[in-house]
């Protein structure tokens, strides 16, 4: 997905497409009519039935809601499909909850708090000004975050933990910091290096949780589009550079020497569509499209 915010006729995140199919029926004779939604009135007294269905399908697919019914397309998988009976709404979203995705887990009690974040700090001074403010002027604050603008780092595949391209390359999207590779979790290395990572950084910022901000792969170009085009990245420092500017003279000078350095992102390639090849799979750009992709 391209992590838009805009979801109108865009791709979005993973979901669990649920539809609720609510009936009206006149009672009447120890018998109820059913009554089609262009026949009801305002005012009118009607009981009323509902069911709903989900569809568990692992593949892109786009539902259309149109006046004479709903359509699912989907580029493959298996059908899948989860009928709760209801009879009333309340009922099926529970049969749904309990049957399928579980209960929701109860919020923590600190979520429900102030908490802070943007996108901007520049350097550990302008975090600890906000939090000095936020007492200062008895504000209460549960939890700082900090964006991902930090993470400016590319650091290296020695121990394979990333994704790779079919000739064994790094694959290379784009997202919001720049050109990214994305950890490989079914690698046998992955799981090892992610808790390196985790407590170099502890080590250096005793944080008590982790925000994942985009927990599905994201990219906003087509294919290992960074491949050939690192040398455009953002040039920055580490992370212990940027950790180690505090004062706002040295961070000022910092951000102008890294914007200095720094070339835009190549132009992303539109969506090709391909002729199909018996026995081969082309992942970047499948022949195969629904509207929405």
């Amino acid at each position: 997905n391209g992590d838009n915010a805009n979801t109108v006729d865009r791709n979005i995140y993973g979901k669990h497409p649920v539809y609720y199919n609510t009936r009206y029926y006149t009672d009447g004779n120890n018998a109820s009519t059913y009554v089609p939604w262009s026949q009801a009135t305002l005012g009118g007294s009607y009981t009323s039935k509902t069911h709903a269905v989900h569809y568990r399908n692992a593949h892109a697919h786009e539902i259309l809601l149109k006046p004479e019914g709903l359509a699912w397309r989907t580029l493959g998988g298996n059908i899948g499909l989860y009928l709760y009976a209801g009879p009333s709404m309340e009922k099926a979203t529970q049969q749904y909850q309990s049957s399928t995705i579980g209960l929701p887990s109860m919020m923590q009690y600190w979520i429900f708090g102030y908490l802070q974040c943007r996108w901007g700090y520049n350097n550990w001074s302008a975090v600890e000004d906000v939090l000095a403010n936020f007492e200062k002027f008895r504000i209460p604050l549960e939890t700082q975050w900090n964006d991902i603008d930090w993470m400016y780092q590319l650091r290296g595949n020695d121990v394979g933990a990333f994704l790779l391209n079919p000739n064994g390359s790094e694959y290379i999207g784009a997202v919001w910091p720049g050109y990214t590779v994305f950890p490989d979790w079914l690698g046998s290395n992955t799981n090892d290096w992610w808790i390196k990572e985790l407590t170099l950084s502890y080590q250096k910022v005793k944080f008590d949780g982790l925000w994942i901000d985009m927990s599905e792969v994201s990219s906003f170009c087509v294919g290992s589009c960074g491949s050939t085009n690192l040398t455009q990245n953002p040039v920055v420092g580490s992370i212990s550079d940027q950790m180690n500017v505090t004062d706002a003279a040295s961070a000022s000078a910092y951000a102008v020497s890294i914007a200095a350095t720094a070339a835009p992102l190549s132009s992303t390639t539109s969506y090709l569509r391909t002729t199909p090849t018996p026995g081969a799979r082309n992942i970047n750009y499948s022949p195969y499209a629904i509207n929405n992709i």
